[in-house]
């Protein structure tokens, strides 16, 4: 049905955005304008926000209990955007910090509820490929931006570095998509959740499942693909810190 083909395009478009800003700023080695943004700092800052998307999306199993997918998947991708758009007109490395751990929160809403959206909404038979195009969406968008860092990174487009547009294009992409979310994107347990919210409120629900979240990890196939992890993002998490590093020593951006 064509209502299952925008729902799915919106959230491979959502997926390719979020992963558009997982790797905007840690591929910008240096952010003209911007005072104490050293390398090192802008390290820590990519460590801190893993952190806070990860902190944050442990709340998605309460939060998906009492509201509507599609509406958090919005407010995340709104925040997000706000987010970068404080990235994009920072002037200090405090003020692009705040912007980047503040949009991490709202980062932290939107993979899993894609995720758990998408496993929904697709047919048993084909929710392998509908994964993988989800996958390639991110990819594809990360690919894009790391281009772009690498070829445009010392611009300046009218009087304006590139970069800043850079990051001010993708704070309105994510609000727009978001927006086009919740629009476009129906929630398939909508009843269940009206019943939940009007007997349970956010506390009572966290109270009530939280000991179903320490059960799972008596599952030894939950606590195998937890350990799995690690090793499936070390190199992409490592590999682009590498080529990072080694171009600062021989290379300037240009080369």
């Amino acid at each position: 049905p064509m209502q299952r083909r925008v729902e799915f395009v919106l959230i491979c478009a959502c997926g390719a955005v979020w992963t558009i800003d997982w790797g905007s700023l840690p591929h910008l080695a240096k952010l003209d304008g911007v005072a104490g943004a050293s390398d090192e700092s802008l390290r820590l800052l990519r460590a801190g926000w893993g952190l806070v998307v990860a902190f944050s999306a442990l709340q998605c199993g309460f939060l998906g209990e009492l509201f509507p997918r599609p509406r958090v998947v919005c407010i995340g991708m709104v925040i997000m955007g706000a987010g970068v758009a404080v990235c994009a007109s920072a002037t200090t490395f405090r003020t692009l910090a705040a912007g980047r751990l503040g949009g991490a929160a709202g980062a932290g809403l939107v993979w899993p509820f894609l995720s758990s959206l998408l496993a929904e909404k697709s047919a048993q038979a084909r929710r392998g490929s509908a994964f993988g195009w989800l996958l390639f969406s991110g990819i594809a968008g990360k690919a894009a931006i790391k281009f772009a860092a690498s070829k445009w990174f010392n611009a300046t487009w009218g009087g304006c570095a590139a970069w800043r547009l850079g990051l001010s294009g993708v704070s309105a992409l994510s609000l727009a998509i978001g927006l086009l979310v919740i629009c476009g994107v129906e929630e398939p347990r909508a009843s269940y959740i009206a019943a939940r919210r009007s007997t349970h409120s956010l506390a009572s629900v966290i109270a009530e499942d939280l000991p179903k979240v320490r059960r799972l990890f008596g599952y030894k196939s939950f606590a195998l693909a937890i350990l799995e992890t690690f090793p499936a993002t070390a190199p992409q998490a490592l590999l682009p810190v590498f080529a990072h590093w080694l171009r600062l020593p021989w290379f300037t951006p240009h080369e």
